[in-house]
């Protein structure tokens, strides 16, 4: 089955909806308009329609909307961990050496 240009990877929704998890969580503790604008996004791209969608209620949002940097940082991340995780997953104090 070929994929359509208009098709979103599953994988990536799943990055997303963690980058607004993140997001929301370092947003308690910082509270400055630079961060809350390389967090967040105020526009609804194709990427985070997914996170509208998973909302607990059609008249509140109640989910933090990742923006697009954020994202990439989470997805930097992952490739990051993915790549460490070979050396160190099987070492003591992995906390330390992550």
């Amino acid at each position: 089955m070929q994929r359509e240009e208009n098709d979103v990877d599953m994988g990536l929704l799943s990055v997303v909806y963690v980058s607004g998890f993140i997001a929301r969580h370092v947003l308690r503790a910082v509270r400055c308009d630079t961060c809350i604008t390389c967090l967040i996004s105020l526009v609804i791209l194709s990427t985070i329609a997914y996170i509208y969608f998973k909302e607990y209620k059609d008249d509140e949002q109640s989910l933090t909307y990742p923006s697009d940097r954020q994202v990439q940082i989470v997805i930097s991340s992952v490739i990051v961990m993915e790549d460490m995780m070979a050396d160190v997953a099987y070492t003591h104090s992995l906390k330390e050496k992550i």
